[in-house]
């Protein structure tokens, strides 16, 4: 399945233009199937503080608390999986929360990038998500500040949000 490329009237107005700096940084070949502005933390530590070899044990498996009714739960990493389901039960909108919103929860081809593309509502939940972030990284602020400018870029770009008292 192909993505089809987010319509050009979303888009910022710097963005629609291809011969503006910030144009040609959004879409660098002026094509706006390339729109992907950039991420306002570095995370090409994988917010690691310390050195490690490996992944910690956490980022294997689920957790465990978590019950799976293989009768009415959907699980899979295939965006167009997820998205065929969405469409096959006339759900045009989806809250979101989770931990790495610069990474998973953004990114991923079943996340928020990915299904703002095909036209999917996202509602990220801004308090029941974090930012892998190492603080001694750019833009040099303290964790909880790079995960509030990453939830800004997901309101500024992809979606909106809500916090968790709203869904009481």
């Amino acid at each position: 399945m192909t993505d089809p490329i987010e319509p050009v009237a979303v888009l910022p107005a710097a963005a629609r233009d291809s011969a503006a700096l910030v144009g040609e940084m959004f879409a660098p070949s002026g094509s706006v199937d390339e729109y992907d502005p950039p991420l306002p933390v570095d995370a090409s530590d994988e917010g690691s503080t310390t050195p490690e070899d490996s992944p910690s044990k956490q980022w294997s498996r689920q957790h465990e608390g978590i019950e799976i009714d293989a009768d009415h739960d959907l699980i899979s990493d295939d965006g167009a999986v997820v998205y065929g389901a969405l469409r096959a039960r006339g759900i045009n909108r989806v809250i979101l929360m989770g931990v790495h919103t610069n990474m998973c929860v953004l990114h991923r081809s079943f996340a928020i990038k990915a299904m703002a593309k095909r036209g999917v509502d996202m509602v990220l939940v801004r308090d029941l998500t974090d930012t892998m972030y190492n603080p001694a990284s750019a833009p040099y602020v303290d964790h909880d500040e790079g995960t509030r400018l990453v939830v800004g870029y997901v309101e500024k770009f992809w979606g909106s949000s809500i916090d968790s008292q709203d869904l009481l």
